[in-house]
């Protein structure tokens, strides 16, 4: 072989080995790019599968959350449909109420023997039968240690729950004494039994738990009202959250904020109702002998923000009778709660949302202040203006002033030689036209039979007047407003009156005496 053969053939076989050696480096780069590719394949397989795990228990949580949110939002939406129909807390339902005294915590328990504590020791060699002997022996002691637990156990658990039927016993006779005696002072129309009555019914009922607390209160038998305080709650009943959302890219659920408004509807809204409910509370649970006005101011215990001390300001006010808020419809879905109370005459904070205080219509201290004398006493208290304090000439002009706002031109008469007539009203109409001759009466006492008749007469000496309108303060018998509506005469009194002055004049006044339940003669 000649020289230049022997290099030309040492040079192909380095070439081959290179081409080899090159072959097997792309293999072993082609095969680590594979392993690196179903590496990051599993990779991003893991995470994905990760993510989607974090946002399904993220979405779940987020769920959860908006159930809570809306069930909690659906109970405080419903509260005034849900004491409405539950049953009148009468003082023999809640005498039949026996509250259960609390359980008694069961004695430390005492381990029940193991056979372990028993057996003896394992037997060496050749102490078979001595062994056999000792287990016997171990095996009665064991079961006379275990009759002995459980019999003891069940001495324990006899004596129990004899302590318990006798705590029941007694719990229940101090209850029945409690409301024996309340009933006789309720009858009786006893102040301190008709308050204690109160503050019974609105812990009672299950709906407003944890959203009332009943306060101090006044009962004043001889005009049959009571005033009472209660605690409504603070402005974070509400929930500050519209909704909960899971945020992929944070993987946290995170809240959605309320409105401000929808915050301050939803607070308004659910005070209105729990004023409502107090209301019908008392009044279906309080009997019609002892009750038939209440008054109710619904402060809230917070922080004043500019002081840093506790505040109480008071966001609700009502004033109404029985035979008033008896006329209302409280489960009706289309009752708006916040519209009725003012329909009643209570006066709402302007803006309860904000905590803004109002003067309550009667602000007592009743940590301090005893109530005592007749009808007049709670009517003392009251901010409002008493009609029947007023001047005569200015409650005329009262009268005048209101049918000037109901759409008719009135003017008063001459204080004398008038026949009785203190204001005149007409509504130019071309077709029906109206004059009405109005008799203003401030007056306690009812509105004697012979007044009706006195107008009578004056309509009958005036053919240009289409109707009479007695106004008064006080009230007329069934039978001598009957007899009116024959003779074209209308009447508005007491409690129609302060309703037409605030509706028409933007007035709160008040009238210090109530007439009678029933009126026939």
């Amino acid at each position: 072989m000649s020289v230049s053969s022997y290099w030309e053939t040492l040079r192909d076989d380095r070439e081959r080995r290179r081409r080899a050696q090159r072959t097997v480096e792309r293999q072993i780069l082609r095969a680590t790019a594979a392993e690196d590719r179903r590496a990051a394949g599993a990779d991003r397989a893991q995470r994905t599968e990760e993510a989607r795990l974090a946002r399904e228990a993220g979405e779940a949580e987020a769920a959860r959350l908006n159930r809570e949110l809306d069930e909690g939002l659906t109970r405080l939406g419903r509260v005034l449909q849900d004491t409405a129909r539950l049953p009148p807390r009468t003082p023999d339902l809640l005498r039949a109420a026996v509250p259960l005294p609390m359980e008694e915590p069961d004695d430390e328990p005492v381990p029940r023997p193991e056979w372990s504590e028993f057996a003896p020791p394992e037997p060496r060699w050749g102490q078979g039968r001595r062994h056999r002997r000792a287990v016997a022996e171990a095996h009665a002691e064991f079961e006379r240690a275990r009759r002995t637990h459980d019999r003891v156990r069940e001495e324990r658990r006899e004596a129990q729950r004899r302590r318990r039927e006798v705590a029941v016993e007694e719990a229940s006779s101090r209850h029945q004494a409690r409301w024996d005696g309340l009933a006789s002072g309720i009858s009786r129309g006893d102040p301190d039994a008709v308050r204690e009555l109160a503050a019974a019914i609105l812990s009672s009922m299950p709906p407003l738990a944890g959203l009332v607390d009943g306060g101090d209160a006044v009962h004043q038998p001889e005009a049959a009202e009571l005033v009472i305080e209660v605690a409504l709650p603070d402005t974070d009943v509400v929930p500050g959250e519209r909704s909960w959302k899971y945020v992929h890219a944070r993987r946290e659920v995170e809240p959605q904020p309320r409105s401000a408004t929808d915050a301050a509807r939803r607070y308004t809204d659910l005070i209105s109702q729990l004023t409502l409910s107090a209301l019908d509370g008392l009044f279906r649970g309080i009997p019609s002998t002892v009750l038939d006005t209440i008054t109710i101011n619904g402060h809230v215990p917070t922080i004043d923000p500019a002081t840093g001390r506790p505040a109480l300001p008071c966001l609700i006010t009502v004033t109404t009778g029985r035979a008033a808020f008896a006329g209302l419809e409280l489960t009706h879905a289309k009752l708006d709660p916040a519209r009725c109370l003012r329909a009643l005459g209570a006066e709402l904070s302007p803006h309860p949302y904000q905590l803004q205080h109002i003067e309550p219509f009667i602000d007592l201290d009743l940590s301090r202040y005893r109530l005592a004398g007749g009808p007049e006493a709670l009517a003392g208290l009251d901010h409002r203006k008493d009609l029947l304090t007023m001047d005569p000439f200015e409650f005329e002009r009262l009268v005048k002033d209101l049918f000037d706002r109901m759409g008719y031109r009135a003017w008063r008469t001459q204080a004398s030689h008038d026949d009785g007539i203190d204001a005149v009203a007409v509504r130019e109409d071309p077709v029906t036209p109206v004059q009405c001759l109005i008799q203003a009466k401030r007056s306690r006492n009812r509105v004697a039979p012979e007044k009706v008749q006195a107008l009578m007469g004056v309509l009958a000496e005036n053919p240009t007047a289409t109707h009479g309108v007695l106004v008064t303060t006080s009230w007329l018998s069934d039978r001598a407003r009957q007899r009116a509506r024959a003779q074209r005469i209308r009447t508005i009194e007491g409690a129609e009156l302060i309703g037409l002055i605030r509706q028409h004049l933007g007035r709160d006044v008040l009238i210090s005496v109530r007439p009678p339940r029933r009126q026939t003669s």
